[in-house]
């Protein structure tokens, strides 16, 4: 009995491994290619309102992808912490992490609900006055994703640290420079929307996170460590 189950766990890491690549896939084809030449917070209105007018179709798709995203999340996710709490020194990061996944996804939601209102309704918000109050919502939603993110990429980090598993040591070590960078770009929201450096800050984290989501599902989809089983027999 041991022995299936430990095979059906595998199969589901790979799923996990599989959504990780295809979470990381889309997330740089929404930032590289989709959403290239996004306006920077303190942008002027002028090249806001340029932006989500001219680029409407594409901003469509890359919002649209974001539901994508967060079911790739939720289960790339869920696979990296049961390898987690195979093992004892590993539990307590991955229930961390898994609240960190929430908040995280949350945050990826309610940036998009925003991004698609300036989308739909640019011209109308420019009209009434409204644009700015908007677009600092937006960027200020953004910056706080930096907590979400700071506490998922620490907790997955620390926890494959202390279980040597999941992703290489130096990718750990790395991940937790990265939950620092992302928690400080967070904590500096208010710098942010006026054109502060937390917004780099925050994309170092984010740089670091998709380097942690490639070498995490290159192990997810690695049956080789046989990591759960030799926990179970253990």
């Amino acid at each position: 009995m041991k022995a299936m189950s430990s095979e059906g766990r595998w199969g589901l890491e790979r799923i996990g491994g599989v959504l990780g690549f295809v979470f990381a896939a889309s997330v740089l084809l929404q930032n590289a290619v989709l959403l290239m030449g996004n306006p920077l917070p303190d942008a002027q209105l002028g090249d806001i309102k340029e932006f989500y007018s001219g680029g409407s179709a594409r901003i469509s798709i890359a919002v649209a992808l974001v539901a994508v995203n967060v079911v790739c999340l939720v289960f790339f996710g869920s696979a990296v912490v049961r390898r987690l709490e195979a093992h004892r020194d590993g539990a307590i990061a991955g229930r961390a992490a898994l609240a960190g996944i929430v908040l995280l996804g949350g945050a990826f939601l309610v940036t998009t609900f925003l991004q698609a209102v300036l989308a739909a309704r640019v011209d109308q918000l420019a009209e009434a006055g409204q644009l700015q109050m908007v677009w600092d919502l937006h960027s200020a939603a953004f910056a706080m994703s930096g907590s979400g993110l700071g506490v998922t990429l620490m907790a997955l980090s620390v926890g494959a640290l202390a279980t040597d598993t999941v992703v290489p040591r130096w990718v750990g070590f790395l991940g937790v420079a990265g939950a620092i960078c992302a928690t400080a770009g967070g904590a500096l929201v208010v710098s942010t929307i006026d054109g502060g450096s937390g917004i780099w800050l925050q994309l170092v984290g984010f740089a670091t996170w998709l380097v942690w989501l490639v070498a995490a599902s290159v192990r997810l989809l690695g049956a080789g460590n046989g990591v759960l089983v030799a926990a179970e027999a253990a």
